[in-house]
């Protein structure tokens, strides 16, 4: 449905317009192979093929209610291709810079749980989940919306990556090296926006549940679940 796994012309497009800077554009296209590999890592563990995924420049500071901040690496977004609606997942360049191995493996781990968990209620025709709102992964803890993805065990056989995000995620996305480079991010001046939790969400209508695709392995996988 779309041709390419990993979409870079987001940040393409800042360096050209100097928003980004070209060295981190450039370090950013070499540690695409990483990002890929990841994403074997985590088909692997599912059996399954992991939808595209969308690097974007800016890092999204969400603002919650109680005017707690978090910094999302990921969250579930759409396409639209003709007339068919294509989940993809999207993460953010800090993350493809900063990020070692386990950690850009628990981000895309966990994404793909929205994702699984968005393919069964479509296939299901669960009409009320998908008009709940969708959010994504967030710095120092499990995303507010940790109820709206599939449980690891149901979609992952491998135990490496089930412990990886019931036990260890939020270690991860809290360690202190790679924390303190996305703040020096923000501190710099580098593209983040700060956005409500509300803004966040992504609610999918009533209307649109038939325009929603999913390749046919995902299809016959979620049947199972």
């Amino acid at each position: 449905m779309i041709g390419r796994r990993v979409l870079f012309d987001d940040v393409v497009n800042a360096a050209l317009s100097r928003r980004v800077d070209w060295r981190h554009a450039k370090r950013g296209l070499d540690r695409l192979r990483e990002l890929e590999k990841r994403m074997r890592k985590v088909e692997e563990a599912s059996g399954l093929p992991y939808p595209p995924v969308r690097v974007t420049p800016e890092v999204k500071v969400l603002i919650h209610e109680c005017g707690v901040a978090g910094v999302v690496h990921g969250n579930p977004s759409f396409v639209k291709v003709g007339d068919r609606i294509v989940p993809i997942v999207e993460v953010t360049l800090p993350l493809l810079l900063y990020a070692d191995g386990e950690i850009l493996t628990g981000v895309l781990a966990h994404e793909f749980l929205h994702y699984i968990y968005l393919a069964e209620r479509c296939v299901k025709m669960d009409y009320f989940a998908l008009g709940q709102p969708f959010g994504g992964t967030v710095l120092g803890r499990i995303t507010f919306d940790e109820a709206q993805v599939a449980p690891p065990e149901k979609v992952y056989r491998n135990r490496y990556i089930v412990g990886l995000l019931r036990k260890r995620f939020d270690r991860l996305l809290s360690r202190r090296s790679f924390v303190r480079k996305v703040e020096e991010w923000i501190e710099k001046g580098y593209p983040h926006v700060k956005i409500s939790s509300e803004k966040l969400q992504v609610k999918m209508g009533v209307e649109d549940i038939g325009r929603i695709w999913f390749p046919r392995e995902v299809v016959e996988a979620v049947k199972r679940l």
